[in-house]
């Protein structure tokens, strides 16, 4: 299982350039020709499909991205039960109990709902003649020994299915077990599960759930901050306009080109290089003077974005950044300085590109 997991990270960012290329000349093939949109979609759907497999072994191996917020687990239920609505039978009826869940939970909301969907995908698949899932929370207190994980939120997903024998039990999170037929599934949904809770803290068990079926707990840490109530604005991803200089740093040259087309096509002006050396010269034509500083985070020779980004916060602070990469980094990884820029994972699509681009821009406007 590690030796999986260390392989898929090391050709995440390989693999993930090379969806980024297809996918960017896909989109830019779209808006400039009158090729068939029936033609072109099964690429970009094709390049998605890969990415998000690529994100469940990540996710299994626990080196995918979170972007945790602190949650009311409630209401994240809430939300997540009303998506996994959408792709069941009307012969599955889902139950939600959490209304003696008290305590806030820091997690990705998107990979959370992800985790429900997958689950339920489960649970569905385990009733065939229909039945009933049950989503509640409730809170774990700590006893306060030196072993105890601390205050815990618990949520339960259970279902009335067939059931798990104990020999599929063990086995259950392993990444492409699976008991359905040959091309069914890829059984990465549980191994995504498992990964994701690993990585936010927590920890995965299963049991039999009362009268048959299956019960999926899923221990989170308490969190000790208050859930935010504000409501986040969608992006604003509309194409921009005029001479806004952008300067891109990418070390593949198919890559390079895609995004520098996207770019272009956002309104922007935009110049390409391959290394931090031609980045540098670039910055010292004054008469080419870009305001968005576009740059991989991993480059060639060992020389990382982020060190170039914390560069330029004390050489050209009025600039704006947004990092790009093929790996995915944890919060934590990025260092103190960086955790707060604009990052996009590889491969990406034009709106996100133009959001990211928007979102860097108006920053900017707001410190001039």
């Amino acid at each position: 299982m590690e030796a999986i997991g260390q392989l898929t990270a090391g050709i995440a960012h390989d693999f993930n350039n090379l969806l980024a290329a297809v996918r960017g000349h896909a989109e830019l093939l779209q808006l400039e020709t009158d090729t068939q949109s029936d033609l072109i979609d099964p690429i970009i759907q094709s390049a998605d499909s890969g990415a998000a497999l690529v994100r469940q072994l990540l996710a299994f191996a626990r080196k995918q991205s979170l972007m945790p917020q602190v949650l009311c687990p409630r209401k994240a239920v809430h939300e997540a039960a009303n998506l996994l609505r959408r792709g069941l039978r009307e012969d599955i009826e889902i139950r939600l109990d959490v209304d003696n869940v008290y305590w806030p939970i820091r997690i990705d909301p998107h990979l959370f709902s992800n985790a429900l969907l997958n689950l339920g995908t489960n649970a569905r698949d385990a009733m065939p003649q229909g039945g009933t899932i049950t989503i509640s929370a409730r809170d774990l207190p700590g006893d306060g020994s030196v072993d105890s994980p601390g205050d815990l939120v618990r949520i339960s997903f259970c279902d009335t299915g067939i059931g798990m024998p104990e020999d599929v039990r063990a086995r259950a999170t392993e990444p492409f077990f699976t008991t359905k037929e040959f091309g069914a599934g890829s059984g990465l949904g549980l191994s995504m599960v498992y990964g994701f809770v690993k990585q936010s803290g927590g920890e995965t068990s299963f049991e039999n759930a009362p009268g048959g079926g299956t019960c999926v707990h899923l221990d989170l840490p308490r969190s000790r901050e208050t859930p935010d109530a504000s409501e986040a604005k969608p992006p604003d991803t509309r194409p921009t306009v005029g001479e806004r200089k952008v300067l891109l740093v990418e070390d593949n040259p198919a890559v390079r080109q895609a995004i520098l087309s996207m770019i272009e096509s956002l309104g922007y002006a935009v110049r390409g290089v391959g290394t931090l050396e031609a980045a540098r010269a670039a910055l010292a034509d004054m008469s080419a003077r870009p305001d968005i500083v576009v740059t991989d985070i991993v480059l060639p020779g060992g020389q990382w974005g982020t060190t170039f980004v914390a560069e330029l916060s004390q050489t050209n602070p009025e600039l704006g950044v947004v990092l790009i990469s093929g790996f995915h980094f944890g919060e934590d990884e990025l260092g103190p300085d960086i955790q707060d820029t604009t990052h996009l994972a590889k491969p990406f699509s034009r709106d996100q590109l133009a959001a990211a681009l928007n979102d860097v821009w108006d920053s900017l406007a707001k410190r001039r």
